[in-house]
């Protein structure tokens, strides 16, 4: 797995110049953030395993009615990307009918 984590080649914000490997366009987007890891963040980093990201819309009942998990759709390639506002919009706007 962490040949293929090295392998793939991501530009998730389309701020990089081009596409980078997973771990330097980490730290190339980090950078240009200005973000100091604490060390709590950099033992993260060493776990063998990524925690992907996800967000979810629940209704007032407390059911999720929609979800987008990161890397679901299009593999690791997709890596760091979030769904636009537009996209949540309609998916909110779908649930209200």
């Amino acid at each position: 797995m962490q040949e293929v984590f090295r392998a793939t080649r991501v530009n998730p914000t389309g701020e990089l110049p081009e596409s980078l490997p997973i771990p330097d366009a980490s730290s190339a987007l980090s950078r240009s953030d200005g973000f100091a890891p604490t060390p709590t963040d950099r033992e993260d980093a060493a776990q063998p395993f990524l925690q992907l990201l996800g967000q979810f819309l629940i209704d007032r009942e407390g059911l999720i009615r929609w979800t987008n998990i990161e890397c679901t759709q299009e593999g690791l390639v997709s890596l760091g990307q979030f769904p636009s506002g537009q996209l949540l919009l309609s998916a909110a706007r779908a649930l209200m009918r």
